[in-house]
C-alpha cells in the first residue's frame, strides 16, 4: 500500500502553480512580490495541498485560493497597512572588476544617502582564476540572502551569531528568536543600523564565509516534506548498505526519484564515494579467498575476518583493482541530517502512516516544543500518544478500518515503549472492534479472514502467554479495553466478548465464534 494516491486534478494544478518538491521559479517570483521567503512558500504550498485533500477544493479554484493565502500570509507578516515606510532603503551593486560590494542606504525621512563599500580584499594575482569565481558566487549569495532584504541580517541575543531576518530560531544555539520588526530601528542612524545588523565590515572575508555557512544550513528548508522523507530513507539505505544498487524508481511514492536524491545528496555533501574497503562488503567470500590466496595469505575465517585481513595486507589500489565494486558513504553532515530527522523512520516503519498524512505528521513532531528540547524517539511516541488519545476522546470513528488502523498504531507504540499492559489493552480493543464489525455487517459478503486474521489471533495468544497474567488481571485489562472504546457503534456485550476471547484462547476456531455471534446478534 503506497503512502500517496495518484494526484487529483486539483493537486496537479497546484504543482503547475507552485512546483513539485522544488518550488517553481514563477512561484518564487510571486513570493518575492509578497515579501515572503522560500521557507514560507514551502509551508504555504504544503498547507494548501492538505487543504485540497480535506476540503475537496476543485482544480478551477486552486489559483484563487493560492493567491488568497499569499495575500493573507503577507498581511499577517507586515501588517494590513501597505504603505508603511521603512526608515532605510538598501541598494546594492557588485563591482565585477574587483568583486567589491557597494551598499547605498537612503534615509526616507530626509532623503540623505550614504554609501558603504565592502571590499573582499582579494589576494595578489596568483594565476588561480577559480578563486575569483568562488568569490563572485559568494558575493551573489550575499546579495540574494542579505543585503537585498529590508533588514539584512540580525544577531542572536543568546550566542551573537548572525541570522537572517526571517529566522524563527538561531541555527547555532537553537534559541527561539523574537519576531523581527523593521520599525524597531527608527531613530538610529543608517551607519548604526548597518553595524548593529551585520556587524563590523573590517573582516568582510570572515563575514562572507559565515554567511555561506548559514546559507548551507538553511538549504534543508527548501525541501518539501515528501522529498525530505525520501531523502532520509535514501541516506539511511546508503548507510546500511554502501554497495546497494538502487532502483531508478526509488522515491517515486514520495514524488521524487533516485537521480534527484543523489544530486541533492552530492550537492549537500551528505554522500561521497566509498573507500575500497566499503566496496568489499558487497563482494563474495569465495572471491575474497581467491585474492588472499593470490597474495599467499591465510584464507580461513568468516567474512568480517577476511575483510580485515585484506585491509591490513593490501594497498587501497590493490583492493580497488581486485574488487571494482562501487560504493557510497554517508558523510558527517549526512549523519547529522539523519539524526535530526529520525522521526521519519518511526513513521515509515509503523501503522502511523495509515492514520496521519505525511505533512501533518512532520509538522506535529518537528514543531512540538517538547521535541525541540528533547528530540528522542520516546518523545515522538509520547507526542503521538497524546494525539491519538485526543482523537479517541473527542471523535466518533465512523469507519471501522480507520479505527482499527488507529488502534494498531497505538498498540505498536506501546509495544515499542515496552508497556506490556497497554499493548495488550489495545490488542483487546482491536479484537472487540473486529467482532462488532462482523456483528453489524455480517450480511455483507466477505471471508472470515477479512474479519479476524489468523496471524492476529496467534499474536494475541502469544502476548497473553508471554505476560503470564492470571484470569483476574486479564479481566481487568479487557474491561478497560471495552469501556474505553469509541467507535460509532458497539453491540456485543462485554461478557460475551470476553467469553469469545477465552474460547479462542482455548483452541476454539474463529469460524465457530462467528457463527455464535451471527445466531445471537
Amino acid at each position: 500500500m503506497g503512502l500517496f494516491s495518484k494526484d487529483t486534478e486539483a493537486e496537479k494544478r497546484l504543482k503547475e502553480l507552485a512546483g513539485g518538491f522544488i518550488l517553481s521559479e514563477d512561484f518564487k517570483e510571486r513570493l518575492k512580490e509578497y515579501g515572503l521567503s522560500i521557507h514560507e512558500g514551502v509551508k504555504l504550498r504544503d498547507g494548501l495541498k492538505i487543504k485540497i485533500k480535506e476540503e475537496n477544493i476543485p482544480a478551477n479554484k486552486v489559483a484563487d485560493e493560492l493567491t488568497r493565502l499569499l495575500e493573507e500570509k503577507s498581511q499577517k507578516k507586515y501588517g494590513k497597512e501597505t504603505d508603511l515606510e521603512i526608515e532605510s532603503e538598501v541598494a546594492v551593486a557588485i563591482n565585477n572588476e574587483d568583486d567589491s560590494v557597494t551598499v547605498t542606504l537612503k534615509n526616507n525621512s530626509n532623503n540623505e544617502e550614504k554609501t558603504i563599500t565592502i571590499d573582499p580584499k582579494p589576494e595578489e594575482v596568483n594565476d588561480k582564476p577559480e578563486k575569483t569565481i568562488t568569490r563572485k558566487l559568494g558575493a551573489d549569495k550575499w546579495l540574494r540572502y542579505a543585503l537585498n532584504q529590508e533588514s539584512m541580517l540580525r544577531k542572536c541575543s543568546n550566542c551573537n551569531s548572525k541570522t537572517l531576518k526571517e529566522d524563527k530560531f538561531c541555527y547555532s544555539c537553537g534559541v527561539e528568536l523574537p519576531e523581527y520588526n523593521t520599525l524597531n530601528k527608527i531613530g538610529k542612524t543608517d551607519k548604526a543600523v548597518m553595524e548593529e545588523t551585520v556587524g563590523n565590515f573590517e573582516n568582510s572575508e570572515d563575514t562572507l564565509k559565515e554567511l555561506e555557512q548559514l546559507y548551507s544550513k538553511k538549504i534543508s528548508e527548501d525541501y518539501s516534506t515528501s522529498f525530505k522523507f525520501a531523502y532520509a530513507l535514501f541516506l539511511n539505505q546508503v548507510l546500511k548498505n554502501p554497495t546497494k544498487k538502487f532502483s531508478e524508481n526509488f522515491g517515486k511514492e514520495y514524488d521524487t526519484n533516485l537521480k534527484l536524491l543523489k544530486k541533492q545528496a552530492t550537492s549537500d555533501n551528505f554522500i561521497k564515494k566509498g573507500s575500497p574497503l566499503l566496496g568489499l562488503n558487497g563482494a563474495k567470500v569465495k572471491d575474497m579467498k581467491e585474492v588472499l590466496k593470490e597474495h599467499n595469505l591465510k584464507v580461513s575465517g568468516n567474512k568480517t575476518e577476511l575483510i580485515e585481513r585484506i585491509g591490513e595486507n593490501l594497498t587501497p589500489e590493490e583492493i580497488k583493482k581486485a574488487f571494482p565494486i562501487k560504493s557510497l558513504e554517508v558523510t558527517e553532515e549526512g549523519l547529522k541530517f539523519l539524526e535530526n530527522n529520525k522521526h521519519i523512520f518511526i513513521y515509515t516503519k509503523t501503522n502511523i502512516k495509515y492514520t496521519i498524512p505525511l505533512e501533518k505528521y512532520d509538522e506535529l513532531i518537528t514543531e512540538n516544543e517538547e521535541y525541540q528540547k528533547n528530540p528522542k524517539t520516546e518523545t515522538v511516541y509520547q507526542i503521538l500518544l497524546k494525539h491519538y488519545k485526543q482523537i479517541e476522546k473527542t471523535e466518533k470513528i465512523r469507519e471501522w478500518y480507520t479505527y482499527n488502523d488507529i488502534l494498531s498504531a497505538v498498540s505498536q507504540i506501546y509495544e515499542n515503549l515496552e508497556n506490556d499492559e497497554k499493548h495488550l489493552e489495545y490488542e483487546f480493543k482491536k479484537f472487540i472492534v473486529c467482532l462488532n464489525k462482523y456483528a453489524i455487517d455480517y450480511r455483507e459478503i466477505f471471508s472470515t479472514e477479512d474479519i479476524i486474521k489468523t496471524s492476529f489471533i496467534e499474536n494475541l495468544i502469544k502476548i497473553i502467554n508471554n505476560l503470564n497474567y492470571d484470569i483476574s488481571q486479564l479481566k481487568t485489562i479487557f474491561h478497560n479495553a471495552y469501556t474505553n472504546l469509541n467507535p460509532i457503534k458497539i453491540i456485543i456485550h462485554e461478557d460475551d466478548a470476553l467469553i469469545y476471547l477465552l474460547k479462542i484462547f482455548n483452541g476454539e476456531k474463529i469460524e465457530n465464534i462467528l457463527k455464535e455471534i451471527k445466531n445471537k446478534y
